[in-house]
């Protein structure tokens, strides 16, 4: 009778410990999950930031009439009239389109009418 009980008693220790390793697993693998996911995110976050920044710098160079910044990996700045917007004597309206890593940021601003001839070739700008 002894022994049947022992036997039982290591049974449900089995059983909880195995129980116990499944929960440690399936919390392990959500963590993991959930880590990944806020890194991917920052990293969508972060390009899409520079994105924005290089967008700025872009338009603030045409303004004041300085060349573009040459495309860089994984980077592409393109500038087109854009339509709408009043009048501007000796200026016109444009949109600056900045792509980094595939996020994508547009401004829209009034530059010289007088640009600069160094900006990219290919580019649809007055």
């Amino acid at each position: 009778m002894n022994r049947h009980r022992t036997n039982r008693r290591r049974g449900i220790i089995a059983a909880d410990v195995l129980a116990a390793f499944a929960l440690l697993i399936i919390t392990g693998a959500a963590l993991m999950i959930a880590v990944t996911r806020q890194r991917l995110t920052a990293t969508r976050l972060a390009d899409t930031r520079e994105a924005a920044r290089l967008a700025e710098s872009a338009l603030a160079n045409l303004q004041s009439g300085v060349p573009l910044p040459p495309d860089v990996s994984e980077t592409k700045i393109t500038v087109r009239p854009a339509d709408g917007g009043g009048a501007v004597t000796g200026q016109h309206w444009v949109e600056v389109e900045a792509t980094v890593r595939g996020q994508t940021r547009i401004l829209v601003g009034v530059v010289p009418s007088t640009t600069p001839s160094t900006t990219r070739p290919g580019q649809d700008h007055p």
